[in-house]
């Protein structure tokens, strides 16, 4: 009966996946195929993998983008010697977004603890749009979505049994290294997370609670460590990840005259260009501080625009519309609205009762995705890492208002 068991859970795994790589890998290449040419983040994801597997993790301008994508993509690259090492890029993507799929379904099953509504949430996240079209691009979007869904399994594990779990602590930290080094924005959400954590009681006891927060900092920390030092080798620098803070800053605050960044957006104007010309001229330890001081003088020339403006990114971020800045809408942007509006709504209960633990996590993770990204230009692209909690979070309310309603008293 137990193997039975065991195949059966099994077979429900393999399903999942199968089903979820298959529409990836139809949707890739049915829409981009195999002789696609790299553009964007796609190809600067891509040409720094292939730097470091042709110079190794000192080449220069590897302090451009988040490391862990290309260090992930240029190990299969050296794995498989096929020529276009780009689909395979976008072949590995596939997988990924396909396992997180397969991670989704664990969390839904451990904590809300029933089979069919598991499922149910597991084949949402399978055919969600953004899901499935990310996947078929070099971001590191997915991976980030991988590794907040790994991290959120790590914590209901911990929930779920009151023994010390050293080994999930550890393996918490060291998924947060990985976090920050994949998207820069998660620098500080260990230590955000963690300060919740700790002032509202999850654990039980405070010594205890301090215990458990220190093992997840150490490990973090010893995650980041190496490539920190890297850069400061390189480049007589602190940079934890990399140098392109200040770029974005600018990117998206460089003049408030402009109407598109009023709305939420960027733009490269006249201003931004001379700029960026003039921060070429420094090193590169000082071009990023040099652009973060150009964004705060301007920031604090226009603080009534400014504040506006942080509305208009909140509102585009959370936006139903793939592209909320394009003026023509599509068949995606109907899709989009019947699938995302329902979730975003019944996702606002969680604020209206007492969250369990493990949501009480994902409103940390939801909250500081959501205000880490107010002073860049506002993209529903951001928002997509943490999706699948809103998901999540939006069937868990789902159940509690039904609950309700029918006179039950929620749990």
């Amino acid at each position: 009966m137990i193997k039975n068991l065991i195949k059966n859970h099994f077979v429900i795994l393999f399903s999942i996946f199968i089903l979820s790589f298959l529409i990836r890998l139809i949707f890739m290449n049915i829409n981009n195929g195999y002789s696609v040419i790299p553009t964007s983040d796609s190809l600067s994801y891509h040409q720094s993998a292939l730097n470091i597997l042709e110079n190794g993790f000192m080449e220069a301008n590897l302090h451009t983008r988040p490391i862990l994508l290309p260090s992930f993509l240029s190990f299969f690259y050296y794995l498989f010697s096929i020529e276009n090492k780009f689909y395979l890029g976008r072949v590995v993507m596939v997988i990924v977004s396909s396992m997180s799929v397969v991670v989704f379904y664990y969390i839904c099953k451990k904590n809300i603890n029933n089979y069919k509504y598991s499922l149910f949430l597991s084949f949402i996240f399978c055919i969600y749009p953004p899901s499935i079209y990310y996947s078929a691009f070099i971001l590191t979007e997915n991976i980030a979505v991988f590794l907040f869904l790994l991290i959120t399994f790590l914590f209901t594990q911990i929930f779920s049994n009151n023994s010390k779990h050293y080994f999930y602590l550890i393996m918490i930290g060291v998924l947060f290294g990985l976090l920050t080094l994949t998207r820069s924005a998660f620098l500080l959400l260990p230590f955000m997370l963690l300060f919740i954590v700790l002032i509202q009681g999850i654990f039980s006891n405070k010594l205890i609670a301090l215990k458990k927060i220190l093992i997840i900092i150490i490990a973090y920390l010893i995650i980041l460590t190496p490539w920190t030092l890297r850069n400061y080798e390189k480049h007589e620098a602190f940079m934890p990840t990399t140098s392109r803070l200040g770029y974005m800053l600018f990117l998206s605050n460089n003049d408030y005259n402009s109407e598109i960044i009023q709305k939420g957006g960027y733009e490269r104007t006249e201003k931004f260009n001379d700029i960026l010309e003039k921060s070429k001229l420094l090193d590169v330890s000082k071009q990023s501080n040099f652009l973060i001081n150009q964004s705060i003088d301007e920031i604090l020339e226009n603080k009534l625009l400014f504040t506006k403006t942080l509305v208009y990114r909140m509102i585009n971020t959370l936006h139903y519309r793939p592209n909320p800045y394009k003026l023509s809408k599509s068949n995606n942007d109907l899709v989009m609205f019947l699938m995302w509006t329902p979730i975003l709504f019944l996702s606002i209960f969680s604020l209206l009762r007492r969250p369990s633990k493990i949501e009480l996590i994902l409103l940390i993770f939801i909250f500081y995705t959501l205000f880490v990204h107010l002073p860049f230009w506002g993209f529903p692209r951001f928002r997509y890492p943490i999706d699948a909690l809103f998901i999540y979070l939006a069937f868990t309310n789902f159940l509690y208002l039904k609950s309700y309603l029918i006179k039950d008293k929620p749990k």
